[in-house]
């Protein structure tokens, strides 16, 4: 429907939303029903009065994601049980014809509802928090991110979704439904605990490969200020670890200036401590994926882990226990990850985590 009305705006939609629910038979009426529910419940949210208020306490920084978040309080359960309901009518129709391609479409209509519930619940836990400024503990929101990628699967299978670009937007603008955090995880085995938050990182070029001779390890990372992701407010809105590199900002106006093709090594810098109430013996500092060539790793001034060419072609996450780690609870450390990468752009992608065997 969207594609015919990019190609001709001047169409009557109700025209074509009729045209397009004959597809479903018997259960043409219940479906046209259903859209048109969905289509009053979005017209009547973004027209209410008090709209500019709900998206500022949904995102201070405004803009596009603050729309995203607030529909956290803009869909209510009621929209999602009478949406359940009218599919309910579709399937009741759908069945007695015994047509498993009908039916399947019916399914694909309910998995994008549960995707939608599923996204309001993962709206919720971001409504009012600025994921750059705060670490993030993951406690009830893991089970709803979880099953969002399991029903993004379920439908990518169908081909009936561009799980890319859902993906892409998400993550890059600062994983407002948690996405990141289910990218890095999903069929690893392990579920997130808690990720600092984004301004605690410090990244900096090493073209020279004076890092190490110069201890950067030690202490902490000097960076200049448009390199200082805290005082930038364009970077609040740039994830560091969306993709290699080379896509910040910082590193394209560095090249830029400098004439210079490739950074060569890359050094990541947090700070931060694991509270005493979240810490488990079982867990684990989980690095998702480093791309590059090699890699080491620093906690406070203790080399933990050589990072090889086999572990990075692996592609498997870094896993190192607590103990393996020296990160006690309630006791701050400073993590130190530089990534050799000679012949191409190369990074982290997924910031740190703790993390810990997913039971479930």
């Amino acid at each position: 429907m969207l594609a015919r009305l990019h190609w001709d705006t001047e169409m009557d939609e109700q025209k074509l939303l009729n045209e397009w629910a004959q597809g479903f038979g018997p259960a043409a009426d219940a479906v046209k029903a259903y859209f048109r529910f969905w289509e009053k419940v979005f017209k009547d949210a973004y027209v209410r009065p008090d709209i500019e208020t709900i998206g500022k306490l949904a995102e201070p920084y405004g803009g596009r994601i603050s729309n995203r978040k607030a529909v956290a309080v803009l869909i209510s359960p009621y929209d999602f049980d009478k949406g359940r309901e009218l599919l309910a009518q579709a399937r009741a129709a759908a069945e007695p014809t015994g047509d498993a391609e009908l039916l399947e479409k019916i399914r694909i209509l309910e998995l994008g509802l549960r995707h939608g519930e599923l996204t309001v619940e993962a709206a919720k836990f971001s409504f009012g928090t600025r994921f750059f400024d705060e670490d993030i503990f993951f406690g009830e929101q893991w089970p709803v991110l979880k099953e969002i990628l399991e029903v993004r699967d379920a439908l990518l299978e169908r081909r009936a979704h561009n799980a890319f670009w859902l993906l892409y937007w998400e993550m890059r603008t600062h994983d407002y439904y948690g996405t990141r955090a289910m990218y890095d995880f999903f069929r690893t085995g392990y579920k997130p605990v808690m990720t600092p938050a984004d301004k605690r990182w410090v990244f900096y070029v090493d073209p020279e490969d004076k890092g190490e001779a110069e201890e950067w390890y030690k202490k902490p990372l000097d960076v200049p200020k448009g390199w200082q992701r805290a005082d930038d407010s364009f970077n609040r809105f740039q994830h560091l670890f969306f993709q290699t590199w080379d896509n910040l900002k910082d590193v394209i106006a560095w090249k830029r200036e400098t004439k210079t093709k490739l950074a060569v090594n890359g050094w990541f810098q947090a700070t931060f401590s694991v509270p005493k109430r979240v810490i488990k013996p079982e867990q684990v500092l989980f690095i998702p994926q480093i791309v590059g060539e090699s890699a080491k790793i620093w906690v406070n001034d203790t080399l933990v882990r050589e990072v090889t060419s086999a572990d990075v072609e692996a592609d498997k996450p870094i896993m190192l226990t607590l103990a393996e780690a020296g990160i006690e609870p309630d006791k701050e450390f400073r993590l130190t990850i530089k990534v050799h990468s000679p012949k191409k752009e190369g990074g982290i992608l997924g910031p740190a985590y703790i993390a810990e065997p997913d039971a479930a």
